[in-house]
């Protein structure tokens, strides 16, 4: 993997979901023209296609809907369907966006290669510098391998905090797992909007330093 040099900056955002992480994302894309992206993005394509279904059930309000159209059995993948059947799940129950990209992303996918979505990161992330993008953010770093990923290409790992986020509870390793992630920066959201994207600029900022 070849690695960015100064002339670059990648932000990585973590935090609990409902945190504000892509809302800091459109801050940065609005003020600086940030190229965006996330490491579910092949996740979300993976599941298109594998359960026939378009791009907008992954829609804010839509995520955490349970839809007949993500039951188990609706998967063309076998190698899917047996990982979740492993794990003594219904095949016929109606599930949420979420769920399919919680166990698609991690269940499945990084248990077959811890490195299989910053892998293809690398290549998005590439494809951004060829196209002459020199900011760039990740909006999901879930995994302390995703974390290290951005520090590899001397990116910054900022921390979304918002206290509402925290107390939503976390049934599942990618949302347990960033607890154990140190962030470079904390961002604090537990104000305005307007304070939120102050303390954003403020941080773009000090990483840009």
């Amino acid at each position: 993997m070849t690695k960015l040099d100064d002339r670059y900056l990648i932000v990585g955002l973590t935090g609990r979901a409902g945190a504000g992480k892509d809302t800091a994302a459109d801050v940065l894309c609005e003020a600086h023209q940030f190229y965006r992206f996330a490491f579910a993005d092949p996740v979300r394509a993976e599941i298109m296609r594998a359960f026939g279904v378009d791009i907008s059930v992954f829609g804010t309000d839509t995520k955490e809907r349970k839809m007949d159209a993500l039951a188990i059995s609706r998967c063309t993948d076998p190698d899917f369907r047996m990982t979740v059947g492993k794990l003594g799940i219904s095949s016929q129950a109606p599930r949420s966006p979420r769920q399919i990209m919680q166990w698609w992303g991690t269940e499945f996918r990084r248990a077959q290669n811890p490195r299989y979505w910053t892998n293809r990161a690398g290549d998005t992330l590439h494809e951004a510098m060829r196209r002459g993008f020199r900011r760039i953010v990740i909006t999901d770093v879930r995994f302390r391998n995703e974390a290290d990923f951005v520090r590899y290409h001397n990116g910054k790992v900022w921390e979304i905090k918002r206290a509402t986020a925290e107390t939503v509870p976390t049934n599942h390793q990618s949302e347990s797992e960033i607890i154990h992630i140190e962030p470079d920066l904390i961002v604090d959201n537990n104000k305005s909007m307007t304070a939120f994207a102050t303390a954003v600029m403020k941080a773009y900022r000090t990483s840009h330093a």
